[in-house]
């Protein structure tokens, strides 16, 4: 897993509805969050997945392209 410090701005802020623009560090895209959401379980990046988190960082789990041994992969057969 990697981590990775983003930038904010300020966006509304009104009771209960405050709001954040998160910058991700790992594609750019910017991501309008609520500061509740940003402290609960995180907001995650709408373009690469990644999880924005309230104390200033982004984290982004390794995504693997394998397939476990375990698997039995079947090939394609149409349904009669």
């Amino acid at each position: 897993m990697e981590k990775r410090k983003h930038t904010r701005s300020l966006g509304k802020s009104e009771i209960g509805k405050s709001t954040v623009f998160v910058k991700c560090p790992f594609c750019g895209v910017e991501t309008e969050c609520y500061t509740w959401s940003l402290y609960g379980s995180g907001k995650r990046c709408r373009q690469c997945g990644a999880v924005h988190h309230g104390i200033g960082y982004t984290e982004m789990k390794e995504r693997l392209n394998t397939v476990s041994p375990m698997i039995a992969i079947r090939p394609k057969v149409p349904l009669i």
